[in-house]
C-alpha cells in the first residue's frame, strides 16, 4: 500500500523539516518563561512596596523588571542613614535574592527659624525646625527655665530646614533672656532683645551667649537696650521725729536663747566654705551635696527644742538672668532642701523656704568666683 503523507510534509525535504522542529523549541521555552514570568514579578514589586509603605518609606522607588527575584531601589533619602534602612528591609522580604539600589541624599536648604519669647514668667516658642528631636530640645530648655506649665510651643517641622548642632547650648541661652525680651534665631545669626538695667549687664549677657556658642561660630547679634533706672532719694526726716540717743542695754540671753544661738552657731560652721548644689538653671539637687544635708537634718533634730520657733530656709542667686526668673528659682531651691530635710526626719512645720532671688548678693556678680558665692542657701533658726 503506497505511504500517505500529509501536503505540508510532501512539500518540504526531511531535513529542512527537523531544523524548523528544533528552531521552535526554544522560541516555545521562551514564551513559557516569559508568561510565568511577569506574575511573578508583579508579585514580588507588590510586596516590597507593601513592606516599604508600612515603615514610612514611600520615597523608594522599586524595580523588579526583567531581574526575577533581583530588586533594585532608587530615589530620594530623607537622611544619610536612610538608604542602608530601605536596603535592609527588602532584603528581608520573602522571595527577594538581592537587593542593591542607589539614592540621593535629600538637602534641606532653609536656616532655622526660631522667636523664644520672655513674657509674665512664660516663654512663648514659635518657628521652623530640623525634626522632631531639635523640637523637643527647644522645648525642654524652656521647661528647664520657667516650667511645663508656662511654655507655650508653637513649633513646627519641616525637612526643608538645615539640622542645627548647637541646641545643646540653648538651656544657656534661655538662662540669659530677659523679661519681655526675645531670643531670636535667623540666617543672620542669634540675637538677644530686651531691656536691662545696666551696661555691665548687657555686656555680660552677650560676651556668656559668645561663649557658649564659640565653636560654631555663630553671630551673636545686640538687640539689648539699657535702660538706667532714676535713683529715688530718700524723704528727709521730719525733725520731730528725730530720736533721741540712747543707750540700750541688752537683757541676759534665756537658756532656751543661748540654746538657739549655740545652734544657729553650729549651722554657721557648717556651711562655712560649702554649699549646697543644684543642677544648672533647676531645683535638683546633686547627689555631691547629700552627706552635708544629712549633716545638717542631724543639727536640727539635736537641736529641735531651740529651733521650735522655725527656721528659715534661704535661697540665693547670681545677678544673670531676669529678676523674676532669679526669684521664682531661688523660692523652687529652697522648697527642694526643705523637701529634702522632711524626708530624713526634720519636722516639715518647723522650716520655711525663702526666696532672695538676687537681691542680696554678698560677692561681686562681675567674676565666675563671685556669682558661686551669690549661689547659695543659709539657713536662720527664727526666734519665738
Amino acid at each position: 500500500m503506497e505511504e500517505k503523507r500529509s501536503c505540508c510534509c510532501k512539500t518540504l525535504p526531511k531535513a529542512l523539516w527537523w531544523l524548523l522542529a528544533l528552531l521552535g523549541l526554544p522560541l516555545l521555552y521562551f514564551f513559557m518563561f516569559n508568561a510565568a514570568k511577569d506574575p511573578i514579578e508583579e508579585d514580588l514589586t507588590q510586596r516590597v512596596k507593601s513592606a516599604l509603605i508600612d515603615k514610612d518609606m514611600s520615597w523608594v522607588t522599586v524595580d523588579v523588571d526583567e531581574r526575577g527575584r533581583d530588586v533594585w531601589l532608587g530615589g530620594t533619602a530623607p537622611d544619610s542613614d536612610a538608604g542602608a534602612e530601605a536596603l535592609a528591609l527588602v532584603k528581608s522580604v520573602q522571595g527577594v535574592r538581592i537587593a542593591d539600589g542607589e539614592f540621593t541624599e535629600y538637602v534641606a536648604t532653609q536656616d532655622m527659624d526660631l522667636a523664644v519669647s520672655f513674657k509674665d514668667g512664660k516663654i512663648l516658642l514659635k518657628g521652623t525646625v530640623a525634626n522632631q528631636a531639635e523640637a523637643d530640645a527647644i522645648v525642654q530648655a524652656a521647661v528647664q527655665r520657667v516650667g511645663e506649665e508656662n511654655v507655650v510651643n508653637n513649633l513646627s517641622v519641616s525637612k526643608n530646614v538645615k539640622a542645627s548642632g548647637w541646641l545643646g547650648k540653648l538651656s544657656g541661652l534661655m538662662a540669659l533672656g530677659v523679661e519681655n525680651g526675645d531670643i531670636s534665631v535667623s540666617s543672620e545669626g542669634i540675637k538677644v532683645s530686651g531691656v536691662v538695667d545696666s551696661e555691665d549687664k548687657q555686656k555680660n549677657i552677650l560676651e556668656t551667649a559668645k561663649n557658649l556658642l564659640g565653636e560654631f561660630n555663630i553671630p551673636v547679634l545686640d538687640g539689648l537696650s539699657v535702660v538706667i533706672p532714676e535713683p529715688v532719694e530718700p524723704e528727709p526726716e521730719p525733725e520731730s521725729m528725730a530720736k533721741a540717743e540712747t543707750i540700750v542695754v541688752e537683757p541676759e540671753p534665756t537658756e532656751k536663747e543661748k540654746a538657739m544661738l549655740a545652734c544657729q552657731s553650729k549651722l554657721n560652721e557648717m556651711m562655712e566654705g560649702k554649699s549646697i548644689h543644684f543642677s544648672t538653671n533647676a531645683a535638683v539637687i546633686k547627689q555631691e551635696s547629700y552627706p552635708l544635708l544629712n549633716e545638717i537634718a542631724g543639727v536640727m533634730a539635736e537641736c529641735s527644742d531651740a529651733i521650735s520657733g522655725g527656721v528659715s530656709i534661704n535661697g540665693h542667686t547670681d545677678s544673670r538672668g531676669d529678676d523674676a526668673y532669679n526669684m521664682s528659682l531661688s523660692v523652687r531651691r529652697a522648697e527642694a532642701v526643705k523637701n529634702y530635710l522632711a524626708n530624713h526626719q526634720v519636722n516639715k512645720d518647723l522650716m520655711k523656704a525663702v526666696g532672695h532671688g538676687e537681691t542680696s548678693p554678698i560677692a561681686s556678680n562681675d567674676t565666675a568666683e563671685g556669682r558661686a558665692q551669690n549661689r547659695r542657701i543659709t539657713f536662720i533658726i527664727i526666734k519665738e
